[in-house]
């Protein structure tokens, strides 16, 4: 990019902008964008910057346990981190059990979590951290052994309230399994991402829980003319946080 300068002569130049010009274009570029976006973002008092916290998948994807977790939250504490900003605690995926409560709201693994979710929730609030949880908006839950961890679809209402219970403040809602245990996790363009999202939102919200990550995955939203929007494009009005690629690994 190119500016109009006076040179020592009185007349017009041009230079190409010093990297303080490139600096401040993009500060204003970015301040526009983040403006752009949350025009439309849900703004439901849970916050509208990305959260700091620690999420179990990260180390140890959906293979964990009642002591595991609990090890950890000490650790978290221990080492300082929430003095740092980080406020939560995510317990994910692999917690889940294989069957639904008797009055059919989602249960726990008691095999791995003997003393059950709300001790784990009440020592991470202990140490200053919010909660937070893992679901899927699909019939099972996304899980290396397979489909048979109950999901949230068509449950949303009761597996609300059971979270609430759990002290849950922020929930990971992902996207596995939604048409049933052939279809681990579909990557085509979908039209049933604002209901069944929003599905779970509205009953998020109807207990008090604000916070929600959409954990998508990127996948386009297909409308009734048939034209693809991205998460950015759809997501912000039904979640304060959304994912916006697959998986990333090293190598």
């Amino acid at each position: 990019m190119w500016r109009d300068f006076k040179d020592w002569r009185g007349h017009r130049t041009k230079r190409a902008r010093t990297a303080k010009d490139k600096m401040a274009m993009n500060h204003l570029l970015w301040a526009a964008f983040l403006s752009a976006g949350l025009a439309g973002a849900l703004d439901n008092g849970f916050g509208r910057t990305p959260v700091m916290a620690f999420n179990t998948y990260n180390a140890a994807a959906c293979t964990i346990n009642q002591t595991y977790i609990r090890d950890t939250i000490n650790a978290f504490s221990s080492m300082g981190f929430p003095s740092f900003g980080y406020k939560q605690f995510g317990l994910d995926c692999g917690w889940q059990g294989k069957q639904r409560q008797s009055n059919g709201s989602i249960d726990y693994d008691h095999s791995i979590f003997p003393d059950g979710i709300k001790p784990l929730s009440e020592l991470a609030i202990s140490k200053g951290l919010q909660w937070a949880m893992y679901t899927d908006q699909g019939k099972y839950a996304c899980d290396f052994i397979g489909p048979v961890r109950v999901g949230s679809l068509g449950y949303e209402r009761q597996d609300a309230l059971q979270l609430a219970g759990w002290n849950t403040a922020y929930l990971k809602v992902d996207n596995c399994y939604i048409d049933g245990p052939n279809n681990n996790a579909p990557k085509t363009p979908r039209d049933d991402f604002k209901t069944r999202f929003g599905a779970m939102q509205n009953a998020l919200n109807s207990v008090g829980i604000k916070g929600m990550l959409v954990c998508q995955w990127g996948v386009p939203y297909t409308n009734s003319s048939g034209l693809l929007y991205g998460p950015s494009e759809r997501t912000p009005p039904l979640a304060t946080s959304y994912r916006v690629s697959d998986d990333i690994a090293q190598g």
